[in-house]
C-alpha cells in the first residue's frame, strides 16, 4: 500500500468523521439565527425575542389567503385539467365511431349502398308522414280547434279545455275560455302587490279562482 494512498484513506476518514460530528451537533442544536437579526434565538421559536421579527412559513403567518388561493385558482385548474381529459375521451370516442361508420360504408358495395340509401329514405318519409297525420287528426279534433284559434296555446292546454277541466297554472284568458267572464272581481292589495280573486255565481266548483301575483296565471282556486 503506497503513500498516496495511505493519505487518501486518512482524508477519506477525517471527512467522515467530521460530518458524522456535525451531524451530531445539528441534532443537539438548540438554537438557530433569526432570518431578520442574525442573532441566535431558540430552535423553535416562531418570533425572534430581540428584533420580534415573524418566523413563521407564510402559510402559518396567512392561512385565510393560501385557503382562498387553493380555492379559486387550485379547484379551477383542477376542474379543467378534468375537462380536458373528459373531452379527450370524448373526441376519441366520436373519432373511433366515425371511423368505424366511414370503414363500414367503404366496404359495402355500390348496390348495398343504394339499398340502404333508399331504406334510410323511406323511413324518413313514413315517419314524416305519420307526423302530418297526427297533426291533422290532432287539428281536427275539438282540442285542435281551440289550438288553432289560440295559437300561443300549448296542446295539452287545448286538451284540458277541450275536456272542460280547469287547473292551476292555467291562465286567466284560459279561465274566460272555460267558463266566460267572472260575475265577480275582486282585487286586494297587502302591500306587496295587487291579488285578483274571479269568482262565479250558479253554485259550481270550483267557484273562486286567484291570482295572487297579478301575472294573469291561476294560482289557487275553491
Amino acid at each position: 500500500m503506497g503513500p498516496a494512498r495511505n493519505r487518501w484513506l486518512g482524508a477519506l476518514c477525517f471527512n467522515s468523521q467530521k460530518k458524522i460530528k456535525n451531524m451530531q451537533e445539528e441534532n443537539n442544536q438548540t438554537t438557530k439565527k433569526c432570518w431578520y437579526c442574525k442573532l441566535d434565538i431558540p430552535i423553535d421559536a416562531k418570533k425572534c425575542p430581540h428584533c420580534h421579527g415573524d418566523l413563521r412559513s407564510l402559510a402559518g403567518r396567512h392561512p385565510l389567503l393560501i385557503t382562498l388561493l387553493i380555492l379559486f385558482i387550485g379547484i379551477p385548474l383542477l376542474v379543467g385539467f378534468i375537462s380536458g381529459i373528459n373531452q379527450g375521451s370524448s373526441n376519441t370516442e366520436s373519432g373511433s365511431q366515425n371511423q368505424e361508420s366511414t370503414t363500414k360504408s367503404s366496404s359495402l358495395t355500390p348496390a348495398e349502398v343504394e339499398k340502404e340509401t333508399a331504406a334510410k329514405k323511406a323511413a324518413d318519409e313514413a315517419a314524416a308522414a305519420k307526423r302530418v297525420a297526427e297533426t291533422a287528426a290532432f287539428n281536427s279534433s275539438p282540442a285542435g280547434q281551440i289550438c288553432l284559434n289560440h295559437p300561443t296555446w300549448k296542446r295539452n292546454d287545448c286538451t284540458n279545455l277541450a275536456n272542460r277541466k280547469v287547473w292551476i297554472g292555467m291562465k286567466y284568458d284560459m279561465l274566460v275560455y272555460e267558463l266566460g267572464s267572472p260575475d265577480h272581481v275582486n282585487v286586494s292589495n297587502y302591500g306587496y302587490g295587487s291579488q285578483y280573486q274571479y269568482c262565479y255565481d250558479g253554485g259550481g266548483s270550483p267557484s273562486c279562482f286567484y291570482d295572487e301575483n297579478a301575472d294573469g296565471i291561476i294560482e289557487a282556486y275553491n
